[in-house]
């Protein structure tokens, strides 16, 4: 029975795979947005040359290669379910002799294997356009592949959960702002969630990304080692399954 199961979901997960290579437009905004934003971030802060302001450098770099990663995998799962709920495959899917955790656990798997590259490739580029500026990441890169995987699960919990309300790509695109700015202002990209006011600092913990940028800066700044990251580790996962129970309550829903 068991068996059986992953192999429904693993060939979900080879159809959305499979689909996800005729959409050019997301390919190159996936491939060209990243690194489009990642020069602009190393010429405009590249040639501060002050120890103080190279370190808030290294540390606002590292949050935006986070939000890099946090964001393709948002977008890229909330415009497919999006559209697979529109063009009626979710809906015919039921059809079948198919469970719904089979059809969770095909695009879950699917979209996570997506976001993983995507994840690599920012990490690769990030690792050689940065490396004057002494962004280090190989002081304990392996401890940057959970951190990387459970950014990307909690990315498309919050993408399914996302796309349970919408019924058009252009309405999921509107929540852009939704998921992007709190990220922005509340994760610790551009000062430490310490100097938030009290409130705020609660509200930080409930955005994935200020536990992955916490985690990152643990490693890479401070010789952190998996104790130290642990809770962050715990945090993300923890908000990834509530987002993907969530949305998996609408999985039957029709546009």
């Amino acid at each position: 029975m068991q068996i059986e199961m992953l192999r429904k979901i693993y060939y979900i997960a080879l159809r959305n795979l499979w689909q996800a290579r005729k959409d050019y437009g997301l390919i190159l905004e996936s491939i060209f947005f990243p690194v489009g934003t990642l020069v602009i971030v190393k010429f405009s802060f590249g040639q501060m040359e002050e120890s103080s302001y190279r370190l808030e450098t290294q540390e606002m770099i590292l949050g935006l290669i986070a939000l890099q990663i946090y964001f393709q995998t948002y977008l890229m799962g909330a415009l497919v379910l999006v559209r697979e709920r529109v063009q009626g495959t979710l809906e015919r899917m039921f059809t079948y002799p198919i469970r719904k955790v089979e059809i969770l656990g095909g695009y879950l798997l699917g979209f996570s294997l997506l976001g993983i590259i995507q994840a690599i490739y920012v990490l690769v580029f990030s690792y050689f356009l940065f490396s004057e500026i002494e962004v280090v990441f190989d002081s304990h890169l392996w401890l940057i592949a959970p951190i990387t995987i459970l950014l990307v699960f909690t990315s498309i919990g919050i993408s399914a959960l996302i796309s349970s309300f919408v019924k058009s790509e252009a309405q999921a695109l509107q929540f852009v702002p939704l998921i992007i700015i709190p990220a922005l202002l509340l994760s610790g990209i551009f000062y430490p969630v310490e100097l938030l006011p009290t409130w705020l600092q609660k509200g930080s913990y409930l955005i994935p990304l200020t536990y992955a940028i916490d985690s990152l800066r643990e490693l890479i700044f401070e010789n952190g080692d998996l104790y130290d990251i642990t809770p962050s580790l715990v945090g993300m996962a923890i908000l990834g399954m509530v987002a993907l129970v969530a949305g998996s309550f609408t999985l039957k829903k029709t546009s």
